[in-house]
């Protein structure tokens, strides 16, 4: 085969993964507006406008600090997610344009991508929980 159909074939192998990329990228964006929303609302508590709810006070803050410990955590394993697809794909371009055997390291970063994406898929389940469990709904009002 010639070179450009080499090139050709090695960039589709490379773009496989960037698929993953847009996919980390879209968890993230709901993940920081979750994130946003969270330290609206503790910052709603440190206002004037909340004084008639401060014995409330303590108890939401403090399942608002376990839901931003959990979101942050998850945006961090997310991100360290999309840098081992970013090391996986330099890896795919270095062995096709070098000719180098790099199938082990390429499985190694492949592997600790979807590991890193469970640890932060698994943060994510748990900070929905919190803020669901924390979630009251007032029945009265909700049977209409």
């Amino acid at each position: 085969m010639s070179d450009s159909v080499n090139a050709i074939l090695l960039i589709q192998q490379s773009l496989t993964p960037v698929f993953l990329i847009v996919g980390i990228g879209t968890l993230l964006n709901a993940l920081t507006t979750r994130l946003t929303r969270v330290v609206d609302r503790v910052r709603w508590f440190d206002s004037p406008e909340s004084e008639n709810f401060q014995h409330k006070r303590k108890y939401e803050l403090k399942f608002l600090a376990k839901r931003m410990r959990y979101a942050n955590w998850a945006i961090n394993f997310l991100c360290g997610a999309t840098i081992m697809v970013c090391m996986n794909i330099m890896l795919i371009m270095i062995e096709g344009y070098f000719h180098e055997s790099l199938g082990n390291y390429i499985v190694v970063s492949f592997v600790s991508t979807l590991a890193l994406l469970s640890c932060g898929l698994i943060c994510f389940f748990i900070e929905v929980s919190i803020a669901t469990r924390t979630l009251r709904v007032n029945e009265s009002k909700s049977k209409t």
